[in-house]
């Protein structure tokens, strides 16, 4: 088999395991939220003033609604169809590190970064939960790589490219997008002395092209905010679409402008990596402060450490945030990787550290699969993917300290990409442990999910869904039904019941309150509802899980 064909099988177990996360149902709330107003905008057939039930919205750019509604139209409203442009832009990216790193660097440290980027547990994350942030990773990256190609070939193709990718990853995530590259290059320029690059007339031809792409939502929050001054946002009128969208939303939580708040601290994405980059965390961390690093580029440095530290200064943070910091994070893990191989100093240290961290996520998934959600046929299958495991770390083993051909592998590509026979171990552990989690632990929690059981259940019984109303709170079953599910309130019952029932999802609380209204009512169905994304030991506890559960129902309200 030809080398990269190879290696392009070395890729297909991650791709599987990318691809079985799509049809796992939106966790809430925020990818079930714009998965659910993608569906808003196809009914109201405006692509550029966005609402959330009828709400004026401004928090997010349009990408992630303009993606998903592309493929809503090709594919149908579905979980895969909403999925699917953010795992191409995280292909994108994927390929992006790659290309990147083969400029600067040689073969070994550019596969290097894309396997050790692709196998992070933020990628599994990142392809399963996808909100804004996998848009912006792809293009941000993209941009990143077109940019270090212009500026070193001077092909006008990978200028246009590099600006384009500036433009859609603002339309992902705000001026960040452009910030990123900005300060990332800056730096690169200012270490590397190429004080000309600072004066480059052609940068403000990438401004306009920028423009260019930006034009339609700048357009869209113009006519939606600016020239209605009247609408109420975040409880204030008089809001400008155009400063919230190129101020506030990014560096307003930098000043404490932004009503997003949270106090996080500065250390909060220090032991978010910790979990975030697994299995590489260490390895990341003592690759950025060895301060042993190539004088031909500071970009991935300043592209990770420029980008952790202005995150870190954030008055309000996620984890999925610093995810775009990531991939210059692993072409430095790749650099070090690399040098590791070549001295052999500290080799067999990370080595074994790499496969005790290993055994650890085993014992996490047999705890999961025996404990927090039994299945035998789970259990049996972790135990086949341990024993695998082992013997990777036989196999690899050999090669690391005795230098001996693998078996199973193709020989030219211990040549060419020696890093594999490290990485090995770490591939095969991160493949079995989100192979059981896509196919085990995720749909045992999103049975949790009040909004996927009521979605199936309003399909499975044939309900009329222009006859489904929902009391607010966060979780909604739009994606399910294929529509976007209205606000009930009491003083409309009678215009809404007089054509026949309607059918209402809502807390159970909310039943005695149309009781005591007197109002003609069937509860057909309860759920226990969760928040999945906000885990804790009590819930995955199975002794102390009810507890931990909110009760939904579906009402049938009668004329």
């Amino acid at each position: 088999m030809p080398i990269k064909k190879s290696v392009i099988f070395l890729f297909l177990p991650i791709l599987i395991v990318y691809i079985l996360a799509l049809p796992i149902p939106n966790m809430e709330m925020d990818a079930a939220q714009y998965a659910a107003m993608a569906v808003e905008m196809l009914e109201s057939a405006n692509w550029l003033h966005f609402t959330d039930l009828g709400n004026p919205y401004l928090d997010k750019p349009p990408l992630v609604f303009w993606t998903a509604g592309i493929c809503y139209k090709l594919f149908g409203i579905n979980t895969i169809s909403y999925k699917l442009p953010s795992l191409l832009f995280w292909l994108l990216g994927l390929a992006s590190v790659y290309r990147f790193a083969k400029l600067y660097y040689n073969e070994n440290i550019a596969l290097t970064a894309l396997f050790v980027l692709a196998t992070t547990q933020s990628a599994f994350l990142m392809t399963n939960d996808c909100r804004t942030d996998t848009l912006l990773v792809g293009a941000v990256t993209f941009s990143i790589w077109q940019l270090a190609a212009y500026w070193m070939l001077r092909k006008w193709y990978y200028f246009v490219g590099a600006f384009v990718g500036i433009g859609l990853a603002m339309l992902a995530k705000g001026p960040i997008g452009l910030m990123i590259p900005a300060w990332t290059f800056a730096a690169h320029f200012l270490l590397t002395k190429q004080w000309k690059a600072f004066w480059h007339w052609q940068w403000l031809l990438g401004l306009v092209i920028i423009l260019v792409v930006l034009s339609p939502m700048i357009w869209g929050l113009y006519t939606q905010f600016d020239l209605h001054q009247d609408l109420l946002v975040h409880g204030k009128t008089g809001v400008s679409g155009l400063r919230f969208y190129f101020w506030t939303q990014s560096f307003g939580r930098i000043t404490g402008e932004s009503v997003w708040v949270d106090n996080t601290g500065y250390g909060f994405f220090l032991h978010t990596s910790l979990w975030a980059f697994l299995p590489y965390s260490l390895l990341l961390f003592v690759a950025v402060f060895s301060g042993k690093f190539p004088k031909k580029e500071y970009i991935s440095l300043a592209g990770f450490v420029l980008t952790f530290l202005a995150f870190s200064m954030s008055k309000y943070k996620l984890p999925h945030y610093i995810f775009v910091s990531y991939p210059m994070g692993a072409v430095l893990v790749a650099i070090y990787l690399n040098k590791i191989l070549e001295t052999k100093k500290g080799l067999l240290f990370w080595y074994k550290l790499q496969n005790i961290t290993g055994i650890l996520l085993f014992i996490a998934m047999f705890l999961v699969c025996g404990w927090a959600f039994f299945s035998p046929a789970f259990l049996f299958l972790t135990a086949i993917l341990l024993f695998i495991f082992l013997f990777c770390i036989k196999v690899s083993y050999l090669y690391v300290t005795k230098n001996q051909e693998m078996p199973f592998f193709n020989p030219k590509i211990s040549q060419i990409f020696p890093t594999f026979s490290f990485l090995l171990p770490s591939l095969v552990m991160m493949f079995s442990t989100n192979i059981i989690s896509n196919l085990h632990f995720y749909p045992q929690i999103m049975k949790y999910q009040s909004s996927t059981a009521i979605g199936e259940y309003i399909v499975a019984h044939k309900i009329p869904t222009d006859r489904v109303f929902m009391v607010t709170f966060y979780s909604t079953p739009d994606v399910f039904i294929g529509k976007r599910v209205r606000n009930f309130k009491e003083e409309d019952a009678a215009k809404w019941t007089k054509d026949g029932a309607i059918y209402i999802y809502a807390p159970i609380e909310y039943v005695q309150k149309l009781k005591e209204l007197g109002k003609n009512i069937e509860v057909l169905s309860t759920f226990d509802d969760f928040r999945v994304t906000h885990l804790n030991f009590d819930f995955l506890n199975p002794a102390t899980r009810q507890q931990e559960l909110k009760k939904r129902v579906l009402i049938k309200l009668n004329g």
